[in-house]
């Protein structure tokens, strides 16, 4: 915008003061403001425009991870649970088919039938008095050979114990 020639003389009167120079208002500024109150100048259409920050990409970026990751995590848990029912339901039929199975074991081995067996087919019968016999000893918490003469014996004992073993 160019100025008019008075104010250029205004302001080589005030040698370039701001304060000398706001206090004196040149003709031609008033005119243009009484100008601007009669006509009302077009105004430009405000343009918005919405533009997205690498930093709101990144944010909805690992936001989107972190969704991803919590359902891939509930569909693990979901199928551990269903695992998990398998797996109780699996030992409820292990531990009935146990029940069924101990007591078919304890019904194959009926005493009165061993002891039949025993005393009739191996010729067993029970031990007489002269068989029994009580052992006290002196010694508390100790193993203790009973029967036994020397320390030699002992030793020919193990040595044939081990080729027994061996052989």
């Amino acid at each position: 915008m160019a100025y008019p020639q008075e104010y250029s003389k205004i302001r080589a009167m005030y040698n370039g003061s701001a304060a000398y120079e706001l206090a004196v208002e040149p003709e031609w500024l008033e005119q243009e403001e009484q100008q601007s109150d009669l006509a009302p100048r077009p105004q430009k259409a405000v343009q918005t425009s919405y533009g997205l920050s690498a930093f709101a990409i990144v944010g909805y970026l690992a936001v989107a991870v972190v969704m991803i990751f919590v359902l891939m995590t509930y569909v693990q848990y979901t199928a551990a649970a269903a695992e998990a029912v398998e797996y109780r339901q699996r030992i409820e039929t292990l531990s009935e088919e146990q029940r069924k199975l101990t007591i078919v074991y304890e019904q194959t081995f009926d005493l009165n039938e061993v002891e039949v067996y025993a005393r009739t087919v191996l010729g067993m019968d029970d031990p007489r008095e002269a068989q029994l016999g009580v052992v006290s000893l002196n010694a508390a918490d100790k193993a203790v050979v009973y029967g036994q003469d020397s320390e030699g014996s002992v030793f020919l004992a193990g040595i044939a114990a081990v080729l027994e073993y061996f052989g």
